[in-house]
């Protein structure tokens, strides 16, 4: 192991507890700094830096003061605008009217993608600077099996312009029917068009997700 990696190993220690620790206060306060009050409106693209879903529309944004426990990349309100919505039988039939005329629903969707990516911005905190980076090194790469319903391991690294060493290990480990064991750690690399070039960190450990079989792509 080169001492650059090794290094890695030793860098993403502190910056995993450090955004376990957001992650968990991003559920606790989530329904607090979601209310309208820390809410703001403005376009996306002049926001974050990422490309518009709607170009020109005024969307939600919690406040700067706390905008790093949301998404960097996306809106406060993109569980409807992404359709995450659909997956909750009761809402499944809202309409672009109901979110519109229902305060209490819109509150609702923020504090439901707040709860599913909680403290992207932290994550981001604690990325990878990515410049420099010439190649994204696959020494295994099962990416194509990802979401399949099939076991699958990819192990990534890659070197920034400083020589500082990231990487990604990605695993789907099924151990009951179509019930796995998700582990997704290190620096999500390579992260494409980020304003910062940044690669956020990955800390995720998933018991229990589970994933219908489909062929891989």
């Amino acid at each position: 192991m080169s001492r650059a990696l090794f290094a890695s190993f030793i860098r993403f220690i502190p910056c995993y507890l450090f955004l376990v620790l957001m992650k968990a206060l991003t559920f606790i306060v989530g329904p607090i700094i979601a209310l309208p009050c820390f809410v703001v409106m403005a376009e996306e693209n002049a926001t974050t830096g990422y490309p518009s879903q709607f170009p020109g529309k005024m969307r939600e944004f919690l406040i700067p003061l706390f905008r790093l426990f949301s998404t960097h990349d996306d809106c406060a309100d993109a569980w409807w605008y992404s359709g995450k919505y659909r997956g909750i039988k009761r809402f499944a039939s809202f309409t672009q009217a109901d979110y519109d005329s229902k305060s209490w629903f819109r509150y609702v969707c923020r504090v439901a993608w707040l709860w599913r990516n909680p403290a992207y911005g932290f994550a981001r905190l604690v990325g990878f600077d990515q410049t420099g980076v010439k190649k994204v090194i696959r020494h295994r790469d099962e990416d194509d099996k990802w979401d399949s319903g099939y076991p699958c391991l990819s192990w990534w690294t890659a070197v920034n312009g400083r020589g500082r060493v990231a990487w990604l290990f990605q695993w789907q480990w099924y151990f009951y029917g179509q019930r796995c064991l998700e582990v997704v750690l290190g620096w999500k690399i390579p992260w494409d068009g980020d304003p910062q070039n940044k690669a956020m960190l990955a800390a995720r450990i998933s018991p229990f997700k589970q994933y219908a079989k489909k062929e891989p792509s």
